[in-house]
C-alpha cells in the first residue's frame, strides 16, 4: 500500500505535467495568433504553434470520431437494455459507426483542404512544412485508401446491413422489396454525393501541387533558378517541393561562384 506522502508526490507530478501541457496549449495559440497577425515572436514560440497548426486537424478527427463512437456504445446499450431487439441493437452500432466513419473521412480532407488554401499561406509562407519536427503524417497512399474505404467499403457494408435488415423483417415480399428500393436509393444518392465531394479534394490536393511542381521544373530546365514551389502539404509531395528548393537555391549559389 502507498503512503500517504507518496500519493501526493504523484498527484503534484500530474498536476505539474498536465500545467505544463496546458500552458503549452496556451503559447501555442498566442504563437498562432501572432503569426497570423504577421508581429515578430520568438523561434520556439513559432515552432510551437506551427506543430499545433499541423496537428490540430488530426486531433479534431479524433474527436469527431470518439463522439461517433461513444453515440454506438451508448445507443446499442440502452435499446440492449431494454430489450428492444437485436435487430435495433444491431442498428444503433453500425448506423452510428458508419454516419462517424464517413463524417470522418470527409471532414479530413476538408480540414486538409482548408489548411492547404486558406492557413499554411500565412504560417508557413515560405513553405517547408515537412521540416517542422513532432508533426502527424499522412501518406499519399493512406489517403487514397481512405477514399477507397469511404467511396466503396462503407456503401457495401450499409448494403449488406440494409439486406440483412429487409431479411430478418416479417413484412410481405411486395411491402419489403418497395423498402429495400427505397432504402438503396436513398444510399445511392448520399454515396455518390460522398463520393464525389472526396474525389474534388482529393484530386485537387494532388493535381494542383503536381502542376507547380511541374511548371517548376521546367523553367529549371530551361536556366530559370528564381521560380520557388509553392506546396503547402505535410506528406510527400511537400517533401519534394523542398527539396526542389532546396536544390535550386543551390543552383544559383553554385552560378554565383566564380569559375575556377
Amino acid at each position: 500500500m502507498q503512503k500517504p506522502e507518496s500519493r501526493i508526490s504523484q498527484y503534484f507530478q500530474w498536476s505539474s505535467l498536465q500545467q505544463r501541457s496546458w500552458i503549452s496549449k496556451f503559447y501555442a495559440t498566442i504563437g498562432l495568433s501572432a503569426l497570423y497577425r504577421q508581429t515578430s515572436i520568438s523561434q520556439d514560440l513559432k515552432l510551437k504553434a506551427r506543430q499545433r497548426l499541423l496537428n490540430e486537424p488530426f486531433v479534431l478527427i479524433a474527436l469527431d470520431f470518439s463522439m461517433w463512437l461513444l453515440a454506438a456504445i451508448v445507443w446499442s446499450t440502452i435499446h440492449w437494455a431494454y430489450d428492444s431487439g437485436t435487430q435495433l441493437v444491431q442498428d444503433s452500432l453500425y448506423g452510428n459507426l458508419t454516419t462517424g466513419l464517413i463524417t470522418v473521412t470527409v471532414a479530413f480532407f476538408l480540414l486538409e483542404h482548408l489548411l492547404q488554401k486558406r492557413l499554411a499561406p500565412y504560417f508557413f509562407p515560405a513553405g517547408g512544412l515537412s521540416a517542422i519536427p513532432k508533426t502527424l503524417r499522412i501518406r499519399i497512399r493512406t489517403r487514397l485508401l481512405a477514399l477507397l474505404f469511404a467511396c466503396n467499403l462503407i456503401p457495401l457494408g450499409s448494403t449488406i446491413l440494409i439486406l440483412n435488415r429487409i431479411q430478418d423483417s416479417q413484412h410481405e415480399p411486395s411491402v419489403a422489396l418497395a423498402k429495400l428500393q427505397t432504402a438503396i436509393s436513398i444510399n445511392v444518392f448520399i454515396f455518390i454525393g460522398v463520393g464525389i465531394c472526396l474525389t474534388i479534394l482529393v484530386s485537387r490536393n494532388l493535381s494542383i501541387p503536381f502542376r507547380d511542381i511541374i511548371q517548376t521544373l521546367s523553367k529549371i530546365r530551361n536556366g530559370r533558378y528564381d521560380k520557388r514551389v509553392r506546396i503547402f502539404s505535410n506528406d510527400e509531395i511537400g517533401y519534394m517541393g523542398d527539396a526542389i528548393n532546396e536544390m535550386t537555391k543551390g543552383l544559383i549559389e553554385l552560378e554565383r561562384c566564380p569559375k575556377s
